[in-house]
């Protein structure tokens, strides 16, 4: 699970045929020629899918045209998919201008489902082209199989069958966007498969995840004896910020409200000595709270593109500068007074 594997938000969002804003764009520092993508601005040693895949993901989700970045990097994806449908972690031999798989994924669940839905994102009214398709069954008959039937979740991978509420949040949200694109795709089939898996999902993370005795989520199946910033703080904004409904949970702004004001100074605290959790800003934003995005926007600056940015912060970065942009004429830009 990655320190920054959270909290992507689901708002309506534009599918593949759609007018686009403003494009994602990515320097030389993370972009390579050939459309790989670096996890870390200038790092070129290695290559991780999930950030790259996510970092797309979140900006298409705000409105940004992601077409050629996108395309560039499925076509370098499909060259580089395992035989078995999964992704690895990839080093960059720069003598002889070469990639291997040299670790592991960190969370085969999550990476498989993002990979499935950036293929659905990107693909036209018609449909998934047959290398997209084979690609697109590959992951997910890889994703069947970390599928846990007891449960109704999902698990890191088969050799770690740990379940977390990030992964599973995020795996839901996929399901309901392939639903969404599949329909664009007048696929209805698909569409109605994709819609009763998520909504099996949703009913097994709450009854995994959701604590009705503490009133709170639990980041993981297995135990864990503290309550940290990351994984488990954070981890009370997902449900929510991905529009999984729980019913019983009410004052989603209120709760919004209370987190920030005990979590934030901890939050911003670790900008320039931890990752900045643009992600997090990116919630702010969608919120209507300007006042915190841009504070988060200020402090993060300085250290845009060192060595704790990476290309999904990159992202998050973007759509916010574009949000405070947006709101620029009609609210005060200040990061004095309350926040929140």
């Amino acid at each position: 699970m990655k320190m920054l594997h959270i909290l992507t938000l689901l708002l309506p969002v534009l599918a593949a045929g759609e007018v686009q804003g403003a494009a994602f764009t990515l320097d030389k520092g993370y972009l390579r020629q050939d459309g790989a993508i670096v996890t870390l601005h200038n790092a070129n040693d290695i290559i991780d899918p999930y950030f790259p895949t996510k970092a797309l993901l979140l900006a298409h989700d705000h409105g940004m045209d992601i077409q050629e970045l996108g395309l560039r990097w499925v076509n370098w994806m499909l060259v580089h998919q395992q035989n078995n449908g999964l992704f690895a972690r990839y080093c960059i031999d720069e003598q002889q201008m070469v990639y291997h798989a040299c670790k592991v994924s960190d969370a085969d669940d999550s990476m498989l489902s993002m990979w499935m839905e950036l293929l659905y994102r990107l693909a036209p009214d018609a449909g998934l082209s047959e290398p997209w398709a084979v690609s697109f069954h590959k992951a997910e008959a890889q994703l069947d199989l970390l599928y846990d039937s007891k449960k109704n979740i999902y698990v890191i991978s088969q050799a770690l069958p740990v379940g977390l509420l990030m992964d599973n949040v995020e795996i839901y949200a996929a399901f309901k966007r392939i639903e969404a694109d599949a329909r664009r795709m007048n696929d209805r089939q698909t569409a109605e498969y994709f819609e009763r898996k998520a909504a099996k999902l949703r009913i097994g993370i709450i009854k995994t995840f959701w604590r009705q005795s503490t009133k709170r989520f639990v980041a993981s199946t297995q135990a864990r004896t503290e309550y940290a910033f990351y994984p488990d703080k954070v981890a009370q904004l997902i449900p929510a910020a991905y529009h999984l409904h729980m019913g019983f949970v009410r004052g989603s702004q209120k709760q919004y409200k209370l987190w920030m004001r005990s979590n934030q100074a901890e939050w911003f605290g670790q900008i320039g000595k931890e990752y900045p959790w643009g992600l997090l800003a990116v919630l702010a934003a969608n919120k209507n709270d300007i006042k915190t995005s841009y504070c988060w926007y200020m402090k993060a600056m300085p250290e845009r593109h060192g060595p704790y940015w990476s290309v999904m912060d990159e992202a998050a970065f973007q759509v916010v500068e574009r949000s405070i942009n947006d709101n620029r004429a009609n609210k005060p830009m200040t990061c004095e007074g309350p926040r929140v």
